[in-house]
């Protein structure tokens, strides 16, 4: 198994639980939905899994092993968190957050640039790497993030809501996009108020309600 999670629980304020005895497995190739209403913990799930939170009780397991010591750094290596709201530097231009982001994967140019140059210009961002990204459309951004995010092979892609900017024509490009590193053998988890598009990609759906998660059919 590939991401587990066993029992897991979280709380901000004390006796006020957000995830309680909360458990996933998630295999290669799964593209799994997270449903649930606004402020249901979908958020803080992918943080928790993404290990920007820790857990109060539980544990997230990658490839059956704690994400502790040496494993923490495989686990960092092999995944893609883009979340809800993507944080880019507005004071410069699209061409140099995207240095930022290369460097911030350590990756060499050659291994990154091919994958971002393939995405950017499937999303017709060319004409825009020169612009401050100040000067962006929400859409824009948004596609900006995902051709950087995708530029790297991750094994396990976190994608907090990432299809409500996108126009029609990147949205046929992000769902491509998913399918092909699923395909490839990566895990995809989402969350999206975007039925239609959810529904199209989705292999598995599970809902997020009460702290709990339970499997939901498609």
């Amino acid at each position: 198994m590939m991401l587990q999670l066993r029992g897991v629980s979280f709380e901000y304020e004390p006796n006020q639980p957000v995830l309680q005895n909360v458990s996933l497995d998630v295999q290669e190739g799964d593209i799994l939905w997270i449903q649930g209403a606004n402020g249901s913990g979908k958020t803080t799930l992918f943080r928790l899994i993404a290990q920007l939170l820790m857990p109060k009780e539980g544990e997230v397991l990658y490839h059956s092993q704690p994400i502790i010591g040496p494993k923490r750094k495989e686990w960092l290596a092999d995944l893609v968190y883009l979340q809800a709201n993507p944080y880019l530097f507005d004071y410069l231009t699209g061409k140099e957050n995207v240095r930022f982001f290369r460097h911030l994967f350590a990756m060499p140019e050659d291994q990154f640039c091919p994958y971002f140059a393939q995405t950017a210009e499937r999303f017709r961002l060319n004409d825009a790497l020169d612009i401050l990204v100040q000067d962006y459309s929400l859409g824009m951004r948004y596609k900006l993030f995902w051709a950087c995010m995708f530029g790297r092979e991750a094994r396990v892609f976190l994608l907090d809501e990432p299809f409500a900017p996108l126009d029609e024509a990147s949205l046929n490009v992000a769902i491509e996009m998913v399918r092909t590193r699923a395909e490839n053998g990566a895990a995809v988890l989402f969350t999206s108020h975007v039925r239609d598009v959810s529904t199209q990609i989705a292999t598995r759906t599970m809902l997020l309600e009460n702290g709990r998660l339970a499997q939901q059919p498609i």
